[in-house]
Formats: structure tokens, C-alpha cells, sequence
């Protein structure tokens, strides 16, 4: 695959993300949690929401079994918009300027979920793993700081 092809289609998952609201106050992940769920399903892997307070819901995706065990990790919280008239560019839209992408989220840590969400597809496609499992899981309550991710 070529760079380029790589670097659209992890930025059309990052568009994804970004346009999905999980920001913190309220905290509510479950709309990018379903997002990540689906996708991550569709590729074959066994996915399990976990929800210990309502609205922050975590993804378990798996694939393989047993030793050894890789797993992914990023969190799908961010913080709020806050004042809209400091953006350049509209929160809910990843934006490419001079090389950066701008949007919210899109630094932290919306573009790790679209790198890992990019990966998972690309190791089942590949049949991977072939020993042992990959695990990609998504929490909420980073932001926080709070026991529920």
C-alpha cells in the first residue's frame, strides 16, 4: 500500500472520530464507542462494551488467544470545546494545514484510535495473529482522571 493511500484512509478515520462528540463534562463515549465497536467487528475481532457508570462505556476487542498477549490501548474522552471563537477551524471537522490536522481530539487521542482502528483491520486482513492474541481496547474517563476507563 502507498504511503498516500495509508495517510487517507487514517485521516478519513480520524474525520470519523472527530465529527463523533465524547467530550468531557458529560463524558459520554457511547456514540464512539458503537463507532469503534462496529468497526472493529466488521474486521473479526470479539468485541465486548464494558459500562461501570452509564455513558462511559470501554471497548474490549480480541482476536487470537493465549501467550502472547499485545494490546493497544487509547482513551476516546476529550476535553470540551471551550470558547468556540479560539478556534481557527470547526472542532468537529479534521482540518489539514501546512501539514497538521486540526480538530478536536485530533492530538489527543482521536488520532491513536485511528492508527490502532487502521492496524486492527490491516493484521485481520493479513490473518494475524497467528500465535498468541491483539487486543485494541477504547476507554472513556480519562479526562477525568476518574475510575471508569
Amino acid at each position: 500500500m502507498e504511503r498516500r493511500q495509508v495517510e487517507a484512509q487514517l485521516l478519513g478515520l480520524l474525520a470519523d472520530l472527530v465529527a463523533i462528540p465524547s467530550t468531557f463534562p458529560p463524558g459520554d463515549t457511547t456514540r464512539i464507542a458503537a463507532f469503534c465497536g462496529d468497526f472493529l467487528s466488521s474486521c473479526g475481532y470479539d468485541v465486548s462494551l464494558h459500562e461501570r457508570r452509564k455513558g462511559v462505556q470501554n471497548v474490549v476487542a480480541r482476536k487470537g488467544r493465549g501467550a502472547p498477549s499485545v494490546v493497544f490501548n487509547a482513551h476516546a474522552d476529550t476535553v470540551d470545546v471551550g470558547a468556540r471563537n479560539a478556534w481557527r477551524t470547526d472542532p468537529w471537522k479534521t482540518t489539514l494545514i501546512d501539514g497538521r490536522v486540526y480538530g478536536l481530539g485530533a492530538c489527543n487521542s482521536k488520532s491513536a484510535i485511528a492508527v490502532h482502528l487502521w492496524l486492527a483491520r490491516e493484521l485481520a486482513a493479513k490473518g494475524r495473529p497467528v500465535r498468541g492474541e491483539v487486543v485494541f481496547s477504547f476507554v472513556g474517563d480519562e479526562e477525568n482522571l476518574g475510575p471508569d476507563g
